[in-house]
């Protein structure tokens, strides 16, 4: 009597233990082909990223092959007209200095041209390299490189109160700063009024926020979210020159600080 009891619960836990036994390989044997999948998608990723590195590398070896080739035509014009310039000084008419003058200047602004759409072209968030930096220090560098402008307009320059430091890509956030203050120099009005330019900073939500305000010619509502693409000039070259890719570059170079720019 024990011993046939003890048989049924020794055959009845066999079973138990078998049953369980098979349940944990089937799940073992899913989980290595999760496992076998994961690996295979890691594989794959690794080999798309080494393709698009290589890609990348090709359009940057591109884009400095495209714009070498590009700017030599310019150059060789501008080239030529300084040597006409030069051997025909003293037969040129007031009106020839000034067609040659206009051949150098477009010969001056294709090559800027060409230089702005390739780093336009190269700014990748990958290449960024944020650190901790003085804000102050950033400013004061902006204002020294474009006191010459300052000087020559009489501008007054107001800055508030700045954080102590922030965590930016320190020449693309210097670029921005640069390109929004010469903005607010070349923009002026052509009478005798003051130019002021006011920079003033607040903290929103955990966000940086830097006010560059002036009182310049101003930009018209409807026109205030076209300034920031590529080659929107709502100006006459001959009045405010420039390429029409800078509001476009640091608009791009805020995007890839997580931010943005807006009037």
């Amino acid at each position: 009597m024990f011993v046939s009891i003890s048989l049924a619960l020794i055959y009845r836990g066999s079973k138990i233990r078998t049953k369980l036994l098979n349940e944990i390989k089937i799940k073992n044997d899913a989980l290595s082909s999760i496992n076998k999948q994961l690996e295979n998608s890691l594989t794959t990723i690794d080999e798309q990223n080494s393709l698009l590195s290589l890609k990348n590398e090709e359009l940057n070896n591109f884009a400095s092959i495209a714009s070498h080739d590009l700017k030599a035509p310019a150059k060789t014009m501008n080239s030529f007209a300084n040597l006409l310039r030069e051997d025909l000084a003293d037969k040129l008419t007031e009106d020839n200095k000034i067609l040659l003058g206009f051949i150098e200047q477009g010969s001056v602004n294709m090559c800027t041209l060409i230089d702005d759409l390739l780093n336009f072209a190269r700014m990748r968030s990958d290449s960024l390299h944020f650190e901790k930096i003085q804000t102050k220090n950033i400013f004061d560098m902006v204002i020294l490189e474009v006191k010459s402008i300052i000087d020559e307009k009489s501008a007054i320059v107001r800055i508030g109160e700045l954080p102590k430091s922030i965590i930016v890509d320190s020449t693309k956030f210097k670029q921005i700063v640069l390109n929004l203050i010469t903005n607010a120099l070349k923009f002026t009005h052509k009478d005798d009024r003051q130019v002021i330019i006011e920079i003033d900073y607040e903290n929103q939500d955990d966000h940086h926020v830097f006010h560059i305000k002036d009182n310049g010619i101003g930009i018209a509502k409807k026109h205030q979210e076209k300034i920031f693409s590529m080659f929107k000039k709502l100006n006459n070259n001959s009045e405010y020159n420039g390429s029409g890719i800078g509001l476009a570059t640091c608009g791009k170079s805020a995007l890839l600080h997580n931010g943005k720019l807006w009037v």
